[in-house]
């Protein structure tokens, strides 16, 4: 039985009580009751229809209020959007320490930060705490999905910028009784005819990618990363000339029918760009997003002479797609401190109560 046969046998009931109940002079007070047959039998049968009207129109409102009865879900009872979302949420809880000692400020920073990344993955109700040096942040996620990718999300998206030096093939299998591809031996320089060319330096096809880890962690080494969006080539990058905490935030545009990623930077960010721009004038430099490179712009391709950005870095993209991705993937920047993840609650659908 559902609801909606609940609620008419309750009516049912109802009615039939009232129905059954002796009727006196002082038991109905409205004046229509004069207009009543005098009769027991006949006024019976006039309450009985008066019952069976009030049902109908309880019935009526009911299937209004429910939709009609089905077996067929698709056909029947339409579930609550709220109480079907309230089912998929998961409710999550995150600490992290600093890998070294922070003023209470920086950590309040970073905690904003963390939190504007977590909206942006599509948590809800999210809050930053700190408790001396441990930085908790809550929420709920709506999906598994999105809650496993709130336990990482302290511990990645760092942004750097560096210069193109070369394009690289993918590694190539080694010949039998040769040394394999390794990713921990140094790099080769670019050979001069790669440097200015796009084609891929086939020197770099015996050397796996470089950990994200190392590109994260050492931003004066030169490394080799995949380029998104380019399944056979990857990028030999210099040393990083300055990182996503240089970025205010980023805004997409359109003009003269191309699509745009304007990034909006520090003053102290804006000098090194700048910097950046005049030593790589009319080359490459790249966007690098935890461990691969984004968008590749070429410095002030159709300029004659170097000027200033004034603070702003303009990306070229393909389609509005491409563009609202890397200006939310560049709007949170990189943290400014190493964070290490030291404990995680998660509770919801498809997922266990994990802790660590």
């Amino acid at each position: 039985m559902n609801d909606v046969d609940v609620v008419e046998e309750r009516v049912r009931r109802a009615m039939r009580a009232f129905a059954d109940r002796p009727v006196g002079p002082s038991t109905i007070v409205a004046p229509w009751v004069a207009s009543l047959p005098t009769a027991p039998g006949s006024r019976r049968r006039v309450l009985l229809g008066l019952a069976a009207a009030a049902v109908v129109v309880t019935v009526a409102a009911v299937l209004l209020a429910y939709g009609p009865r089905s077996a067929n879900p698709a056909l029947g009872t339409r579930p609550s959007t709220l109480a079907t979302e309230r089912r998929t949420l998961s409710t999550f809880k995150v600490t992290y320490v600093p890998a070294s000692p922070l003023s209470t400020p920086l950590l309040r920073q970073t905690g904003a930060i963390l939190g504007r990344r977590l909206e942006a993955l599509g948590a809800r109700a999210v809050t930053v705490s700190v408790t001396g040096q441990a930085l908790s942040v809550s929420g709920q996620a709506p999906g598994s999905d999105i809650a496993r990718d709130v336990l990482t999300v302290g511990e990645t998206l760092q942004v750097t910028v560096r210069p193109v030096l070369c394009e690289a093939p993918d590694p190539v299998p080694s010949p039998a009784g040769s040394e394999a591809p390794s990713s921990s031996a140094p790099l080769p320089p670019c050979a001069a005819a790669y440097q200015s060319d796009k084609q891929p330096d086939p020197a770099f096809g015996h050397y796996l990618s470089t950990p994200p880890s190392k590109v994260d962690s050492d931003p004066r080494a030169t490394v080799l990363v995949p380029w998104a969006g380019n399944d056979d080539v990857r990028l030999v990058l210099g040393p990083s000339r300055l990182d996503g905490t240089a970025f205010t935030g980023t805004q997409v545009e359109r003009k003269a029918g191309q699509w745009l990623v304007a990034v909006h930077l520090t003053p102290a960010g804006s000098a090194a760009w700048d910097t950046l721009a005049q030593s790589e004038f009319h080359r490459r430099v790249a966007f690098v997003v935890d461990g691969a490179a984004e968008p590749d712009p070429v410095i002030e391709p159709t300029g004659s002479s170097f000027a200033s950005s004034d603070g702003v870095i303009q990306l070229p993209v393909s389609t509005e797609a491409q563009a609202r991705g890397l200006a939310n993937l560049l709007s949170f920047r990189s943290l400014p401190v190493v964070l290490v993840r030291t404990s995680e609650v998660v509770i919801g659908p498809g997922l266990k109560h994990q802790r660590r």
